[in-house]
């Protein structure tokens, strides 16, 4: 959400995997595009591991070894940024990022539960940027929200703010001093929870 911003750079693109040990297998594809005016990039990431690794298991007679049950993890997710120059004093900027990962609760040794955990996590932010002179005026509004269900139990908070924010910069002998004279923040929280199927 904070990723730096590039203008002019056209067309770019990267694919990443990686293979591991315990069943590891990372992929990530980014790609973006950016004019004078308009910037934009994206990035999708998948991250999986089965965790079956091995061990003693001392709670059973004779310590037998065995494999990790219950152990695996997928993460999925989604980035996406957008810049645009409005004109040379004015710039939007707008950011969304969307997470989701499921989990397995590897069960301590002596017990056989089959724990479950689901996260999914949602952030969209929009800012406007003013430059004048020596100080940059910041709008910024955003929503947020998370959501956790462990087994069948569902928490979830949701979340609006907007803040207006100032900074000022000069150039010193050596380098860009900059400040920010405080950010001012309003917005709303909900916080939801309960227990049974969670839809």
């Amino acid at each position: 959400m904070n990723s730096k911003t590039d203008f002019r750079k056209g067309f770019r693109g990267k694919i990443a995997q990686t293979f591991g040990s315990f069943g590891l297998f990372n992929s990530a594809f980014s790609g973006g595009f950016s004019s004078k005016k308009f910037s934009s990039k994206s990035r999708f990431y998948r991250q999986f591991v089965q965790n079956d690794f091995s061990f003693r298991d001392i709670s059973q007679p004779g310590t037998p070894e065995v494999k990790a049950q219950n152990a695996a993890a997928e993460q999925l997710g989604f980035v996406q940024d957008l810049a645009w120059n409005l004109n040379s004093k004015s710039q939007l900027k707008a950011a969304f990022w969307w997470n989701k990962a499921d989990r397995e609760i590897q069960p301590v040794m002596g017990s056989n539960t089959t724990d479950q955990q689901s996260d999914e996590s949602f952030r969209a932010v929009l800012d406007y940027f003013r430059f004048s002179g020596k100080s940059i005026w910041n709008l910024k509004t955003g929503w947020i929200q998370d959501k956790m269900i462990f087994n069948e139990s569902l928490n979830q908070t949701r979340q609006f703010f907007c803040c207006f924010g100032l900074g000022f910069f000069q150039r010193g002998p050596s380098a860009i001093q900059s400040w920010r004279s405080g950010d001012f923040c309003t917005g709303g929280f909900e916080h939801l929870f309960g227990n049974g199927s969670a839809l």
